[in-house]
């Protein structure tokens, strides 16, 4: 797989900070020339970035330094060759010190631990409090499974969700770290933060914040913390602290195999979905149950993926649908239907090319199946995206190749060709005819499987439908 794509790939469900951490430090210079550097948009799909001394990689700005003690000046443009950067970049990388690791937390217990573990009100209320010091929040929390009581995961993402959208406004002073995103950071909002922590009011600097006071520094003061780090969490603004509690709180109470997952579930639907923001919130309770899945979650999974109003919920849906068809233990057959109606519905849907190219890159995914064969093929969508492969009207024929055919090709038993993900993109044209000659050998055989799987796909179709007008 490319540099880009391989990276994307890693961090899936289930990956490490360290292994991208580790990864970065090669190519998240050369992503970030793929992004354009500061003020392009960046790509909606990966691509293999030569790695060359050539590589097209912008100049990195001249480092800004503090007037009081000649440190970098970390109010700067992001940049993945700032001194300051790359300095950050080998502090991430090396292993956690035993005594630092947030997940050696887990066994430390005092008194106000254990009256937090009560019940999950206090819980909450608990890694929340701006006093909380932050081991006693990462402990508290990673010991809360047993405490959690499924009807407060409404609570649980309205608090996320707040301290997120603050964030957002100021980052709370803290520098994004050159490993935080799966590429880098988008650089773009970043100098209106710089510009909000600079020309606030004591009035607008003055925050409320899960009910609680917190005043936003004049100017960025460090890096966003390493989050498996105790001592640099300890460091961060407490509204931080008591966000990656959260964090840690809903991993460790999300339902285990057989284990409360209905009632779970049923809580996350009294999370409204009325804007993008709180549609997030459900996606992120509903994806927590890892190993299940039902029906009237896909059918506000497809409501979300058909609808133009939720673009980063849809594209949060997407980008594990694969994960939660191989990890559906429980489903009925006919729910992998569902799946291939919510993977149709959004190649033809209202969302952007970035939201679709995520749909077509799960078409290999829903048909696999843990410790089992793959499920039979599916014709319709590997029609949809041959057709959207070879449509001539997209003049980047990497783009179609990579993130349609090649697809295709690995949701076929016998595809026409084995995928490259490290292949020259220049050799794009000559693959695509290819796919092309087998395409037109097999289309009618592929058009008469669709006309067949139709009912199948009608029927689930109408079912969700169904269960998301309740």
């Amino acid at each position: 797989m490319g540099a880009a794509g391989r990276l994307r790939y890693t961090c899936g469900v289930g990956s490490r900070r360290r292994a991208v951490c580790a990864v970065s430090r090669l190519l998240l210079p050369l992503a970030f020339a793929a992004c354009g550097g500061d003020s392009a948009e960046p790509r909606a799909s990966p691509r293999p970035i030569p790695q060359t001394d050539e590589s097209p990689i912008p100049p990195a700005p001249s480092p800004a330094t503090s007037p009081d003690d000649g440190a970098p000046d970390l109010s700067g443009p992001l940049h993945p060759r700032t001194a300051a950067d790359r300095a950050r970049y080998d502090q991430l990388s090396r292993p956690h010190d035993a005594q630092t690791s947030v997940r050696d937390l887990r066994g430390r217990t005092h008194d106000a631990i254990r009256r937090a573990l009560v019940s999950s009100a206090e819980l909450i209320t608990f890694v929340t409090a701006p006093e909380t010091p932050f081991a006693d929040r990462a402990a508290a929390a990673l010991q809360g499974a047993a405490t959690f009581d499924p009807g407060d995961v409404p609570r649980l993402l309205r608090a996320l969700g707040d301290l997120r959208a603050e964030e957002r406004v100021h980052r709370w002073g803290l520098r994004p770290n050159p490993t935080e995103a799966l590429y880098v950071p988008d650089p773009r909002p970043w100098p209106g933060v710089v510009a909000r922590l600079r020309e606030w009011s004591d009035a607008e600097r003055t925050r409320t914040i899960l009910g609680h006071a917190w005043r936003a520094p004049t100017t960025v003061t460090a890096w966003f913390p390493d989050t498996d780090d105790a001592a640099e969490c300890a460091a961060a603004p407490w509204p931080l602290q008591a966000k990656i509690a959260l964090k840690l709180l809903l991993r460790s109470a999300a339902p285990k195999m057989d284990v409360q997952e209905e009632a779970w579930l049923d809580a996350a639907f009294r999370i409204p979905c009325g804007t993008d923001d709180e549609a997030l919130l459900f996606v992120e309770a509903a994806q927590a149950v890892t190993h299940h899945v039902t029906p009237r979650v896909l059918a506000r999974y497809r409501a979300l993926v058909t609808d133009a109003r939720f673009p980063e919920s849809a594209r949060r849906v997407l980008s594990s649908v694969g994960e939660s068809s191989r990890l559906a233990l429980h489903a009925a057959p006919e729910t992998v239907a569902q799946f291939q109606v919510l993977l149709i519905d959004a190649l033809t849907g209202p969302h952007d090319e970035r939201i679709r190219r995520e749909a077509a890159f799960q078409v290999p995914r829903v048909r696999e199946r843990w410790g089992g064969s793959r499920h039979p093929e599916c014709a319709t969508l590997i029609l949809l995206l041959s057709r959207r492969g070879l449509d001539p009207a997209d003049t980047d024929e990497w783009a179609r190749l990579y993130c349609f055919l090649f697809p295709a090709c690995r949701a076929l038993d016998a595809p026409p060709f084995v995928t490259d993900d490290r292949m020259d993109p220049a050799g794009a044209a000559e693959r695509i005819a290819a796919y092309r000659t087998w395409f037109d050998a097999h289309r009618g055989d592929l058009e008469l499987r669709a006309a067949a799987e139709r009912p199948a796909l009608d029927a689930a179709r109408a079912r969700l439908l169904a269960l998301d007008a309740k």
